[in-house]
């Protein structure tokens, strides 16, 4: 008896010792799949999970039959897989999805990609994927489209964007550009616009990282710029924001002032242009009262910085993560960030780090996906997995803008990600478990 006291008040002391904020928080996990693609999770600006009640939906990429990936729906209630359907394929590991609701309860979807175009389906029913439509296609020939972000309007509008790139016979990419494409669904997903956001068509390979999202049919966009020609990285590297309030027809900075297309790194829309830095950016997320709200990382040869960017108002602050690198015991960010806001104006950020060492990369064995909320006032710790025989955990996605019917009110947001293999080869299939944690 004595023991057992003196046990519980050492439990007391060290709690008290150590901050609330960083005591990790068992959960279960959910392993929706053991064929997940190397990259089943990815990218942050596509937007993964839905969820109505006690109703998920999330969509990942599995290993399929004859060089082709299988896009996946699933359906989960009381942490079980209740309905699951391929809804179309991918050439390659880096074809994910991105979903969203209307506003009367259909789920759309868009994938593809990479060295293809883009296809649409759509539930026939409110909050039904059992029953599909058949496939739209969203192509341009001759080039490929990837990481697609999009949303839906209170108009019946689809507003998406996506990375367009030039492919010869080799399927080797040139000429990238992002682009922003308005379809009508209620009039046969005709594209009433395509529009060129960013060009650099004498460049052989461009990586725009972009997101979009829609508060009161507003239309915002953030995005990065990083070019390649020839393997050799551009001098110049930037990120930006831009908003329409016309439904797409013009485009204005934060500051309402016009903004030119295609833009170009002289663009009044960049909000910093550097020639030593590389910028990665989160998805887009809102605050209850309009504000925007972005993580921006920033790469140099002896550092990374993560930092949360707001605009409101003619207004751009940024302000360094200095609490969450606090909590990290030496460890840095993964470079890919997901954001989401709840009703309370509460931030939750989910990432992946790696040991705060030169020679640990993306892709080390010592993964970990860490899980945060920030208040006005703390930081929680919400989940850290602390990996042992898996060989990494890999791009973290977050419950991201939840439109129309999704769940405002829920307290913590859904995240979803990938455990196990990675390859550089966009073909190679290697197996990695998907996990999702409904806190």
């Amino acid at each position: 008896m004595k023991k057992t006291c003196i046990s519980l008040l050492m439990i007391v002391i060290i709690r008290m010792l150590i901050p609330q904020s960083l005591i990790t928080k068992n959960v279960d996990q959910l392993v929706i799949s053991k064929e997940g693609a190397s990259r089943a999770t990815a990218y942050v600006e596509s937007n993964k999970i839905l969820s109505y009640k006690d109703t998920i939906f999330v969509t990942y990429l599995e290993n399929g039959d004859d060089n082709k990936f299988r896009v996946i729906l699933a359906e989960i209630k009381k942490n079980q897989i209740q309905n699951k359907v391929c809804v179309g394929y991918s050439l390659t590991n880096h074809g994910g999805a991105s979903i969203k609701f209307d506003k009367t309860g259909r789920i759309y979807i868009v994938y593809g990609g990479h060295i293809s175009g883009l296809k649409i389906r759509y539930s026939k029913k409110p909050l039904d994927i059992s029953d599909l439509s058949k496939e739209i296609d969203i192509t341009e020939e001759g080039t490929g489209l990837t990481y697609p972000s999009f949303e839906i309007d209170d108009y019946n509008n689809m507003h998406l964007i996506c990375r367009k790139m030039n492919l010869n016979e080799n399927l080797s990419p040139s000429k990238p550009s992002l682009n922003y494409f308005k379809i009508d669904i209620g009039n046969g997903f005709k594209i009433s616009s395509n529009k060129e956001l960013i060009s650099f068509s004498e460049y052989k390979y461009g990586n725009f990282t972009s997101s979009i999202g829609i508060k009161d049919n507003v239309i915002s966009i953030i995005y990065r710029i990083y070019l390649k020609d020839n393997n050799k990285e551009l001098n110049k590297t930037s990120y930006g924001y831009i908003k329409s309030v016309d439904l797409g027809q013009n485009f204005v900075n934060y500051k309402g002032k016009r903004v030119q297309l295609p833009i170009t790194f002289n663009s009044n829309s960049n909000l910093e242009i550097s020639e030593k830095i590389l910028p990665y950016i989160s998805n887009i997320a809102y605050t209850s009262y309009g504000e925007i709200k972005f993580i921006l990382t920033e790469l140099d040869e002896k550092s990374e910085n993560s930092y949360v960017i707001s605009i409101d108002d003619k207004m751009y602050k940024k302000e360094r993560l200095n609490k969450i690198y606090n909590s990290l015991d030496e460890r840095k960010i993964n470079v890919y960030i997901g954001i989401s806001i709840d009703r309370d104006n509460n931030i939750f950020l989910v990432f992946s780090t790696v040991p705060n060492t030169k020679d640990e990369l993306w892709d080390s064995g010592n993964n970990r996906i860490s899980y945060f909320k920030i208040n006005k006032n703390d930081v929680d710790l919400i989940y850290n997995n602390i990996k042992s025989a898996e060989n990494m955990s890999w791009l973290p996605n977050i419950e991201q803008n939840r439109n129309h019917l999704s769940n405002k009110n829920k307290h913590i947001p859904i995240i979803i990600f990938s455990q196990g293999q990675t390859t550089n080869d966009l073909y190679r299939k290697v197996d990695s478990k998907v996990i999702i944690i409904d806190f």
